[in-house]
């Protein structure tokens, strides 16, 4: 018997732990890599199954050790279990997100213990897939993790076609991967990307908790039974796997079960296979289907049919909007800079009547923020600038805030600013929460000046994915950001209503791009009942005020909505919105404007009514 524990340690060196909020809108505390200590080994999965004394390999001193009890296997069983598995984790499969170290852990910790590696390790690269940064840098993570395509020469002088990529983003990424990847000494492989191909991301099951875990943990799992004797297996595998690369996700797990591993016959037993290939198909931890032999044309077949039921597409995917699809996800920003001596001017004004004797930190960020976007607010500006500000609104009156708000919106410009705002320690939260109290209690009352002033700031925010999801994040957050659009929206004036749609408009585009890339991954801003409270003002917005804005703003909201069968359809339907829409459509004299509002019309029309 040994004692069995789990060694962690954190590839990112804790960069994850203050850079994920900025950058995916998540909290994620490490990029976890682990090991296993039994028998006096420490052993983990990089540059193929490697082993060193506990403690001492590259990756230093772990962060956590977590114990998992003795193991009744005895040293010789388990080495002839590493012996089995060693050309399932070889070198040239380990991917970043879909087969690692991992992978590779909960897998022996099945075999040694029948337990599993804990889900917030297990299911890291699933949480970092679901925000729109992980969905757009999954194409750079799998250029790193390429093998090369026998007989394949890359063309000379083949450029990088891949997109670029934060600055810090690529250091982050290089790091883990060299540390994920080595053994001690190596550097991880590179090869160019016209001479190599995607490794296949199939996990390895050996033993029923290692499947058992893959399969509880998505909510599609497909399972192909194999031996190295079976010929129709290596003639179906090479298909298992292409279906592998194309389908494979957060939610639709692929995995091999080699019968030749020691633990693998109780597995089959367990779903009754008897005969190889044999591929079994699981939905929401549920068999659904299984298929025997080595048909390619049938095994796709069967995939797409599972898939197809496990993520029915959404109804909109079926209509023709091309105006809609059309239109510019990009967000409006207000980027005009103010006469600032005249700003600076209110300022001091209103600081010199409520005796504010932080009014220099103020007056310092007008100075640096004349060329908005030039990242020259340094760590000391900002904080002293949210310091002061938070001063500011406690004490001034409603119709002194404005030249404040206004210089946060163009503050927010600035790169650095922005980023120090979104990991939530400079201001920003208290700055809009203070605007929504006033905007609640005057109601009609609330100040022009302070209203203009606030959606813009807002409309600013919504154009930073960082610092919209930091504000969304927190339910009470949302509600005031929340408060002050659907207000404006109602505002007796057409220039406040005008920049409501504005700002709605910026959310919208937001909504739509990650809807766009991550279908099956709803954005952490997605939420159902909010989205009912923004569709609900824009409805009653639009009977005020029919131009393109608020109109593309309703399509942005609604289109491909996560929530429309079960809760927005049936909101449009109760509240009317074809006839509202209809009548935008016949009173208008513009040919866009009638166009795209004919296409709304289309959304409104759920399953049922279709």
């Amino acid at each position: 018997m040994s004692r069995v524990q789990l060694y962690v340690y954190d590839l990112s060196g804790g960069l994850a732990k203050a850079l994920s909020m900025q950058m995916t809108g998540k909290q994620i505390d490490g990029i976890w890599h682990t090991s296993v200590v039994v028998f006096e080994k420490e052993i983990f999965y990089g540059q193929g199954i490697s082993m060193t004394a506990p403690g001492r390999s590259h990756h230093g001193k772990p962060m956590q050790i977590i114990e998992f009890g003795d193991t009744a296997i005895d040293e010789e069983t388990f080495n002839e279990y590493l012996s089995e598995i060693r050309e399932h984790y070889t070198a040239d499969k380990y991917h970043l997100l879909d087969f690692n170290c991992n992978s590779f852990t909960n897998d022996v910790i099945g075999f040694l213990t029948g337990q599993h590696i804990p889900l917030w390790i297990r299911d890291l690269p699933a949480d970092f897939l679901s925000t729109p940064f992980g969905a757009s840098m999954r194409p750079v993570i799998d250029n790193m993790f390429r093998r090369p395509t026998p007989g394949a020469t890359p063309p000379p002088g083949t450029p990088q076609t891949t997109a670029p990529t934060p600055h810090i983003s690529n250091l982050l990424l290089q790091a883990v991967a060299q540390q994920a990847t080595s053994s001690g000494s190596n550097q991880p492989s590179t090869a160019d990307p016209a001479s190599s191909t995607i490794t296949a991301p199939v996990h390895i099951a050996t033993n029923p908790p290692s499947l058992d875990s893959l399969i509880k943990s998505h909510k599609v799992s497909l399972i192909f039974f194999t031996s190295s004797t079976c010929g129709p297996c290596r003639m179906i595998e090479p298909a298992f796997e292409d279906l592998a690369r194309e389908k494979a996700g957060p939610d639709i797990v692929f995995i091999k079960v080699s019968l030749d591993v020691p633990g693998a016959a109780e597995v089959a037993g367990r779903w009754g296979v008897r005969v190889t290939p044999t591929f079994i198909m699981c939905l929401d931890g549920e068999k659904t289907d299984e298929l025997k032999g080595a048909d390619r044309g049938e095994l796709k077949t069967r995939v797409d049919l599972l898939l197809y039921q496990a993520f029915p597409p959404h109804p909109h995917l079926s209509l023709k909007l091309p105006v809609l699809r059309g239109l510019s996800t990009h967000a409006i920003v207000y980027d005009q800079v103010p006469d600032l001596a005249k700003l600076l001017a209110k300022l001091q004004t209103t600081a010199t009547t409520f005796g504010l004797a932080d009014y220099p930190s103020i007056a310092a960020m007008v100075h640096v923020t004349r060329a908005p976007g030039a990242d020259a607010v340094n760590d000391q500006v900002a904080s002293s600038f949210a310091k002061a500000s938070d001063t500011f609104v406690a004490v001034a009156l409603p119709q002194d805030l404005f030249p404040l708000l206004d210089l946060w919106r163009i503050a927010l410009l600035d790169r650095n600013f922005a980023t120090k705002c979104a990991l939530g320690d400079h201001g920003l939260a208290n700055m809009i929460t203070k605007v929504s109290e006033h905007v609640e209690k005057l109601g009609g009352a609330t100040p022009k000046a302070l209203a203009l002033t606030s959606l813009r700031l807002q409309s600013n925010i919504s154009s930073n994915p960082a610092l919209l999801r930091y504000l969304m994040n927190e339910r009470a957050l949302r509600s005031n950001f929340t408060q002050i659009a659907v207000s404006g929206l109602l505002h007796e004036d057409v220039g406040v209503r005008t920049a409501a749609s504005t700002l709605v408009f910026n959310l919208g585009t937001h909504l739509q791009r990650s809807r766009r890339t991550s279908p099956t991954r709803p954005d952490t801003v997605e939420d159902g009942d909010w989205e009912v409270e923004v569709v609900t003002a824009v409805l009653e917005g639009l009977s005020r005020e029919s131009d393109l804005g608020i109109v593309s703003a309703f399509g942005f909201f609604v289109m491909l909505s996560p929530s429309f069968l079960e809760q927005t359809g049936p909101l449009l339907e109760v509240l009317e919105a074809k006839s509202t829409l209809e009548a935008v459509a016949n009173t208008s004299h513009v040919a866009d404007l009638i166009r795209l509002a004919k296409e709304c019309v289309l959304l409104c029309d759920t399953p049922n009514s279709l």
